[in-house]
């Protein structure tokens, strides 16, 4: 019977120490795809994050599955399917940043970051080898997810308060911020 794996890429499928594909895990890939089995990356990370990281240069896999669920790729990695936050759930994270002095970025073309990254910031960052956003404004652009950067004892309180959101808090310093809604269609559309 095929089966359907699907692979988060920091920690799993890539080491957080060099950003690399252990061979060890090729390995096990290349044994599950000779058997049949679908293989897919499930990531948190945005569409053009996924593409910074050349994971799909390691290996061949069936498909993408990026911001918690918010984006499908296929194996071309052709856009399958997206959802966006809406303005309103924008602002309201916004609004609650600015309150907290929380930093908050963006998941839209190019990533912005809504004031200067802080310590949290450059730690997340570096955790996951991404570039650390650029300053800049929101001005209604298309927002796939949101990342608030606090302290690792923070509770993110007033994000989890904003009812269209679902708050995922990350072990390094930030907190996801997705369509609670979105989450729920595509656990179905999976089933």
């Amino acid at each position: 019977m095929k089966k359907l794996f699907c692979f988060d890429i920091d920690g799993t499928l890539r080491t957080t120490t060099d950003h690399q594909i252990p061979e060890s895990t090729i390995k096990a890939l290349n044994l599950l795809r000779e058997k049949g089995h679908l293989l897919l990356v499930s990531t948190g990370r945005s569409v053009d994050s996924l593409k910074n990281t050349h994971i799909y240069d390691t290996f061949a896999f069936d498909g993408y599955v990026c911001n918690s669920g918010q984006a499908l790729l296929d194996k071309n990695l052709k856009l399958i399917h997206k959802e966006s936050l809406s303005t309103t759930v924008v602002l309201k994270a916004l609004d609650a940043s600015k309150k907290h002095n929380i930093p908050l970025a963006l998941k839209c073309t190019p990533r912005i970051i809504n004031m200067e990254p802080n310590e949290d910031v450059i730690r997340s960052c570096n955790y996951f080898n991404n570039p650390i956003p650029t300053v800049g404004s929101y001005t209604n652009q298309e927002v796939g997810a949101m990342i608030a950067y606090g302290p690792l004892d923070y509770d993110y309180q007033e994000f989890k308060d904003i009812e269209e959101l679902d708050v995922m808090v990350g072990e390094v310093v930030m907190l996801i911020l997705l369509l609670k809604e979105f989450l729920k269609q595509l656990a179905l559309l999976i089933l």
